[in-house]
């Protein structure tokens, strides 16, 4: 049957019949189908290899994160109530999900604990690695549980922070604000009570006052080889885990105590650096624009006139000043990298750069971009658009054959084919 519009300028006309709405139906049924076989495909297949390449196990996954203790988080699309549904989890070191993914938001494992919140929930829930939900209070906020410091995991309500136990006990009550880790040295932790005065004073684990809240400007200040800064009288100082003042610098803005020395600036609006002994001795002079805190490898960055440089504790100039920036770490990435300045932005995978070894001897590593080999001992290196690893000599060890690839974490990576 046709039936034609009461408008005679009108040609359009509706077909209304049994056979046609059977297609219609059957139309909107495949197309359902397809965009859930599309949703579906979010999946892929990854693998997990061992530092010789050797495959392990693989996952479907639509996205996979670096293992952290044992653990790795996967993001993945699974049907649920015949509605896919995308969430997080964790795998362990098998492959098998030890944690469903049900999470909208998910942090690494650290220690045994990990921090998880669901979609449609406001509150983070801690979690150990079997996945049983540990009770707390409750909390909107959370801060980053710290290898090695999990004995106190930093909380928040309504903006002041406080501390819980591994099993979710406050030991410290949100009424703080400062460094929400307790350095390894004293166990202290430098924090202000909240009233906007901001004078800050150093906290035991237990909520117990060490050094009483007389200083300003302290902030997120813990102790490096048995020192802190704080500010006393307007003049940053060096005190120990009693407060006494141990050392006053002649010079201002004081750095960390590092390798034997302290950055300073030498001169006013915080120019001229160099760096100077707890006996106010300027090894290094003060000739320097910028000038960081010496690193675990005794190395320090320094920069004129925009070209940056490295140098060790002695002064002696161990980089050229010919960089825009320098990637100092050769215990966390396995190489100093230096990069040199372009006229126009562009990316790091294709701004000129020179590679140096532990020992600053120059790495020839042709067309590849390296990246931080995250403590271990591969080197993940990136090569026209493919992802494989080095070992760090800088030989090639897995080939450039992966789309994608995380960092080496307990001798296991995850990558895309």
């Amino acid at each position: 049957m046709q039936t034609k519009s009461n408008h005679p300028e009108s040609l359009i006309f509706t077909i209304f019949t049994p056979i046609n709405a059977l297609k219609m139906k059957l139309l909107l049924t495949t197309l359902t189908l397809l965009s859930s076989m599309l949703t579906f495909a979010a999946n892929k297949p990854y693998q997990a290899i061992d530092t010789s390449g050797k495959v392990i196990f693989e996952i479907e996954a639509e996205r996979v994160y670096a293992f952290s203790n044992g653990m790795a988080r996967i993001q993945q699309v699974n049907l649920v109530n015949n509605e896919w549904v995308r969430g997080k989890g964790y795998i362990n070191k098998k492959g098998e999900v030890v944690i469903p993914c049900i999470y909208d938001k998910v942090q690494d494992f650290v220690d045994g604990r990990a921090w998880a919140r669901k979609k449609d929930t406001k509150n983070w829930t801690l979690l150990d690695q079997q996945g049983n939900e540990i009770p707390t209070n409750g909390y909107e906020k959370v801060g980053y549980i710290m290898e090695g410091y999990s004995d106190r995991i930093a909380v928040y309500k309504d903006g002041l922070m406080g501390w819980i136990d591994r099993d979710g006990k406050e030991v410290i009550p949100c009424q703080y604000l400062g460094s929400s880790t307790f350095d390894k040295e004293f166990g202290l932790a430098c924090v202000t009570k909240s009233g906007g005065n901001e004078v800050y004073g150093f906290i035991d684990k237990q909520g117990e006052t060490v050094i009483p809240f007389r200083y300003k400007q302290a902030g997120h200040s813990s102790f490096h080889n048995g020192h802190c800064r704080v500010t006393v009288n307007g003049k940053t100082v060096l005190i120990n885990e009693k407060g006494e003042v141990q050392f006053t610098p002649k010079y201002n803005s004081l750095q960390n105590f590092s390798h034997g020395l302290m950055a300073v600036a030498t001169k006013p609006n915080r120019k001229g650096w160099g760096y100077c002994n707890l006996k106010n001795e300027m090894v290094v002079p003060g000739v320097y624009d910028y000038a960081t805190t010496f690193n675990e490898d005794g190395y320090a960055v320094i920069e004129q006139a925009n070209n940056k440089g490295m140098i060790n504790n002695e002064g002696t100039l161990l980089l050229k000043m010919n960089y825009e920036t320098i990637y100092a770490d050769v215990t966390e990435d396995g190489y100093i990298c230096g990069v040199h300045h372009t006229k126009e932005a562009a990316s790091l995978a294709n701004t000129p750069k020179d590679y140096f070894d532990a020992n600053l001897n120059p790495v020839d590593v042709g067309d590849a971009t390296l990246m931080s080999a995250n403590g271990g001992n591969r080197i993940p290196f990136t090569l026209n658009g493919k992802r494989g690893f080095m070992n760090r000599n800088f030989e090639i060890v897995i080939p450039a054959n992966y789309k994608k690839a995380t960092a080496f974490n307990d001798g296991i990576a995850l990558v895309l084919m």
